[in-house]
């Protein structure tokens, strides 16, 4: 959680800084560099797979046998909060290599503003580790596909947004794929079917909320 907000605000401060250099009638059509983006993507890739196997582990390994999905969310929330504010107390300091995070700050205008948003991530994150605790790693891939699903239905429902026919056809490639990796599952349990429904339902609607929630 900390690495992803992390990258997301390093977009974002790019864009920024990008946007403040370049005249008013450039800034709608120039992005953050590619590199800075294909690095982010790369870099959240590795530590988001490398959260799913120490999740699994955690919980299910005979060492450990931790099987407190909601305590181990709760934790790893307090540590990403801990490493922000640490990380922004740092970059105060006159030539630190953390400087572009800002200071932190709490409004109650703009956290009621960003609180949907906010419990949609927190919906996301604990159907995440709840799915994890009941279907296998390779399953837990297979429950998550139908975020691409939910990532079609969702714009409509709420913007209208119309999707055109060959993601429709791929959608519908996905949903066949996921019904036969259920089906193929050893380890089946409804209950972990369920939460991974509700997990790529969250996912897709943190996708399509976040830009609101990124302009306060």
């Amino acid at each position: 959680f900390f690495f992803f907000s992390f990258g997301l605000h390093t977009v974002n401060k790019q864009n920024k800084q990008t946007l403040k250099r370049m005249p008013p009638n450039e800034t709608k059509d120039k992005d953050a560099p590619t590199w800075i983006i294909a690095s982010v993507i790369a870099f959240y890739f590795v530590v988001s797979l490398s959260l799913v196997f120490l999740n699994k582990f955690l919980m299910n390994d005979s060492t450990f046998k931790f099987p407190y999905p909601l305590v181990i969310t709760w934790y790893q929330f307090v540590v990403a909060w801990a490493c922000l504010f640490m990380i922004a107390s740092l970059g105060r300091r006159n030539g630190s290599i953390f400087g572009f995070v800002p200071a932190y700050e709490f409004d109650w205008d703009k956290a009621r503003q960003i609180l949907p948003l906010t419990l949609v991530y927190l919906a996301m994150i604990i159907f995440n580790n709840l799915c994890l605790k009941y279907v296998e790693v390779s399953f837990y891939q297979v429950a998550r596909s139908l975020t691409i699903v939910f990532s079609i239905i969702l714009p409509y429902v709420i913007s209208r947004t119309t999707t055109s026919w060959e993601s429709i056809k791929a959608c519908i490639v996905v949903l066949v794929g996921f019904l036969l990796g259920a089906g193929g599952e050893v380890n089946f349990t409804w209950l972990g079917v369920i939460f991974g429904v509700a997990s790529s339902f969250f996912v897709a609607l943190y996708g399509v909320r976040i830009k609101t929630g990124l302009t306060v």
